[in-house]
């Protein structure tokens, strides 16, 4: 949700999706949900997780 926010400027933008396509970014998701598990609000991010490896290959 948030890199596509459109208050971001071009180069936070960049940045954020560097951040996003590394280990520790979007390819460290194992898809196991453990998050989902341990948030107190029940966020489900594996989904926007796996949107964005499809849109970044």
């Amino acid at each position: 949700r948030f890199y596509l926010d459109p208050r971001s400027r071009d180069k936070d933008r960049d940045e954020l999706l560097k951040l996003l396509d590394s280990e520790s970014g979007v390819w460290g998701c194992d898809v196991v949900y453990k998050c989902v598990a341990v948030c107190p609000k029940k966020v489900t991010p594996t989904p926007a997780i796996l949107e964005l490896r499809k849109k970044m290959g």
